[in-house]
């Protein structure tokens, strides 16, 4: 149900500034919990009428703004971020013809917030006697503020619109966290309900805040509304949700191999694993999807042992079963073609040696993982494809 979203594209909150988004990390990281949380057909906004907002299949419209401070208390009886939050979500209101009961309020805050405030008066008060008696108060106290921007904004909202700002206390939800952390252990909560591995929850989280981020920017950058819809959320983030479930291990290769220039120069370069397959004269094509899968395969090892996705015994059985492998299809290559020559053979067994599919504890492999770690096995001179390579290569690897 989008009926709020699309009747409130063109307003925005006084104090936003789109530049200013790609700073706003608290923002994000609350948007994607926002996500993680909304039911089909709900949406997210983020900086569009206010820090977060939600539009709900009820029709309920959540808007959220978030604080914090490495030191100090941001949301004090007096702070002016707190009056220009009640003063900006009165004008919306009144600009956007919403009616307050539509809507609900969250400040969210990351400090060590003090005790008691108005803010948690407000937050406590669910009869029209409490709201009233907090109103009250907060009134006593901002008629005392030496700050004249702080008592217009109190009058605007505890006088002026006193009706309206009742029915905001009445909706109001206070959250505070001392640490960032308790945010991101949210997430991880959110995450961990969904059913992925507890082992790539981080991992989880990163990507799926990479493309909000991605997303968020793409739409101000085109001059559109920053709002995210759930389901394109989960449409995008489907195939690398059901791949963590199916225990199927990322190519973290992307983004960190060599440009084609680096990659022509190690073709021509004097490795063991590169004369190997020139020694059998593979094509220029085949050699430079050779040097890339060498690469991806050995970044790919290190960060799934870094990230304790498998252990390096895992790892070191997984190539021990590529080399029995190996073994097994060279045979069958020297029985079933008697008749081919040394190169023939070797272009033979190279072509059915990558095409082996094998997973690693249990778990199914990224791809272009068993071409690439075929390369490094023929580098480290515990395979070969021309059938005389341990005579060609033993004892003459290069210095390293």
């Amino acid at each position: 149900m989008q009926v709020l979203p699309s009747a409130t594209r063109g307003l925005h909150m006084k104090t936003v500034v789109p530049g200013q988004l790609a700073g706003y990390t608290l923002q994000y990281y609350r948007a994607l919990l926002r996500l993680l949380e909304c039911k089909p057909g709900e949406s997210v906004a983020i900086e569009h009428i206010g820090d977060v907002s939600v539009s709900q299949k009820d029709g309920t419209l959540i808007l959220e703004e978030d604080k914090s401070s490495v030191s100090g208390n941001p949301v004090g009886d007096l702070s002016i971020n707190v009056w220009k939050t009640f003063h900006n979500w009165i004008l919306f209101l009144q600009e956007a013809k919403i009616d307050v009961s539509q809507c609900r309020f969250v400040l969210y805050v990351v400090a060590n917030v003090t005790k008691p405030s108005l803010l948690e008066a407000f937050s406590r008060a669910h009869t029209s006697a409490a709201i009233n008696a907090a109103i009250r108060r907060a009134r006593a106290i901002v008629e005392k503020s030496t700050s004249a921007e702080i008592r217009d904004f109190g009058k605007f909202v505890l006088e002026d619109n006193r009706k309206l700002f009742q029915g905001i206390v009445g909706r109001l939800d206070v959250q505070s966290v001392e640490r960032e952390s308790s945010l991101e252990n949210e997430i991880r909560d959110a995450l961990l309900s969904m059913m992925v591995p507890e082992t790539r929850v981080d991992e989880i989280k990163d990507k799926c805040l990479g493309w909000l981020i991605s997303k968020v920017v793409g739409e101000i950058q085109s001059k559109n509304s920053p709002i995210v819809e759930h389901n394109d959320f989960r449409r995008e983030n489907a195939a690398f949700f059901a791949e963590f479930r199916a225990g199927v291990l990322s190519d973290y290769s992307k983004g960190q191999l060599p440009d084609n220039v680096v990659l022509a120069a190690e073709g021509q370069s004097d490795k063991v694993y590169v004369r190997q397959l020139q020694a059998i004269k593979v094509s220029k094509d085949k050699l430079l999807q050779a040097c890339t899968d060498f690469y991806r395969a050995g970044i790919n090892r290190q960060m799934w042992i870094e990230r304790e996705l498998i252990s390096q015994e895992a790892a070191e059985e997984f190539e021990n079963k590529l080399c029995s492998a190996y073994q097994n299809k060279r045979e069958r290559i020297n029985l079933l073609h008697p008749q081919a020559d040394d190169i023939q053979k070797g272009q033979l067994l190279l072509n059915d040696c990558e095409g082996m599919q094998e997973r690693i504890a249990g778990q199914d492999v990224a791809d272009r993982t068993v071409p690439g770690t075929y390369q490094h096995l023929s580098n480290d001179l515990r395979v070969g494809w021309h059938p005389l390579w341990e005579s060609m290569f033993r004892g003459k690897e290069p210095l390293r």
